[in-house]
């Protein structure tokens, strides 16, 4: 063996390595008056990644989101990124890197099609190079989620019957059949308060009846296609006092 110190509290010693021969074990000995105690060191060789583990996929009509676990084995060597591909056929069709601390990455870029299938592809790299790369197959959805509808009423006092009017979402997500959901209670809103709703809204205005006053109401406008229901656009309203001699 060589012996790298003599007389100190800690010692470095710096393995080069030219060949295959020289990885393997190294044994390490400190010895004094006392005695020896030793550690054994093994030196292997770099290995690219394996794959990603527990690769998943989600989609809407226009975006897929990959999720994966860190590699079984980083090869040995810290891993530097995660590469994404995405393949149409046998077209390579978007390519993209991300960092080593996230699991997670959104693909959106403009070209995705509604209602079409995609392979996608996900590597790790290390200082060696590309690991195992593991594939998940997704179908886009024909349709996705319409955008939030935006109430219209100018007022911000209202009497207890008055007509409530939004405009259509700026994005139908596709689907052009849209139907809209009102829901309304009484602020302040409780775990026990109970909304009251109109479905199936084939226009863009309903009549509203029946509110108590002086209170504040909240109101969402829901736009639906056929992929399901959207984000509400909400508004608080504040009903006046009925008139003397009116039914609440």
């Amino acid at each position: 063996g060589q012996e790298v110190a003599q007389g100190n509290r800690s010692a470095s010693f710096k393995i080069t390595t030219d060949s295959d021969n020289d990885f393997g074990a190294f044994n390490c000995t400190a010895e004094n008056s006392l005695g020896m105690k030793h550690f054994l060191v093994e030196l292997k060789v770099a290995d690219t990644p394996s794959g990603p583990r527990n690769l998943e996929a989600s989609k809407t009509c226009k975006s897929i989101t990959l999720k994966w676990e860190a590699p079984e084995s980083n090869g040995g060597l810290e891993i530097l990124r995660y590469n994404v591909r995405l393949t149409k056929g046998d077209a390579d069709e978007h390519m993209q890197s991300v960092g080593a601390s996230q699991k997670e990455v959104k693909i959106d870029y403009p070209e995705i099609e509604p209602d079409t299938a995609y392979k996608v592809y996900l590597t790790a790299q290390n200082g060696k190079g590309y690991g195992q790369e593991e594939m998940v197959e997704v179908t886009t959805k024909k349709f996705c989620l319409p955008s939030r509808p935006a109430i219209t009423n100018k007022e911000l006092e209202v009497e207890t019957s008055f007509m409530l009017t939004w405009q259509a979402p700026s994005d139908d997500g596709g689907d052009s059949n849209l139907k809209y959901k009102v829901e309304w209670r009484k602020k302040p809103v409780t775990e026990d308060t109970v909304a009251k709703e109109e479905d199936n809204i084939g226009d863009l205005s309903l009549k509203i009846e029946g509110l108590e006053g002086p209170a504040e109401y909240e109101f969402k406008v829901f736009a639906k296609n056929s992929e399901g229901r959207g984000e509400p656009d909400t508004r608080t309203f504040i009903v006046k006092q009925a008139p003397t001699g009116e039914a609440e």
